[in-house]
């Protein structure tokens, strides 16, 4: 049993694996809806040797370009589709740390402004903006993580996915 990212009550109970935005439509209506449901047309399943598709890696690259302008560091990015038994929440993970409040908002503004601009992509949810210590944005596919240099080393993400192929970006493209 897979439960969603935000392991929301709703979804615990039911044994969901992901929930999204409802509208009165039934349908997702971005970030200012009200949670709970599937993910619908975005929710697909996957064989076992599936990767990611080209509109996942897209917007990978994407995410991580934008993180580069804005100086992020240490930036990696996981590509759990490729874990046997497809037990991960998504395709992707892209992670990358500051040295400041400031610069986790900056990264995070960045990235929402690129995918947006780039792909036409919101992200589903966004946490951590309160005190951005971590930040978390879910784009279904793809989950984008920006840490303060600690919280990165306490949570150590990298590890805790250890088996899922890693590529380090260096920032020279």
């Amino acid at each position: 049993m897979y439960l969603c990212f935000l392991k929301c009550a709703r979804c615990v109970e039911v044994g969901r694996r992901a929930c999204e935005p409802l509208g009165a439509s039934g349908r997702g209506v971005g970030e200012w809806g009200e949670w709970g449901g599937r993910r619908g047309e975005q929710e697909r399943e996957q064989s076992e040797n599936e990767r990611m598709n080209d509109k996942t890696k897209q917007l990978v690259g994407t995410i991580v370009r934008a993180m580069e302008d804005k100086k992020a560091e240490r930036i990696v990015s996981l590509d759990l589709s490729a874990l046997e038994g497809g037990g991960a929440v998504c395709d992707a993970f892209v992670i990358c740390q500051a040295e400041s409040t400031t610069q986790v908002g900056a990264i995070v503004d960045g990235v929402e402004e690129a995918t947006l601009r780039e792909s036409g992509e919101r992200p589903w949810r966004v946490q951590g903006t309160d005190n951005a210590l971590w930040v978390a944005m879910d784009y279904g596919d793809v989950m984008v993580h920006v840490f303060q240099a600690e919280m990165r080393d306490f949570y150590r993400l990298e590890e805790l996915w250890g088996d899922a192929p890693a590529t380090e970006y260096t920032g020279e493209r």
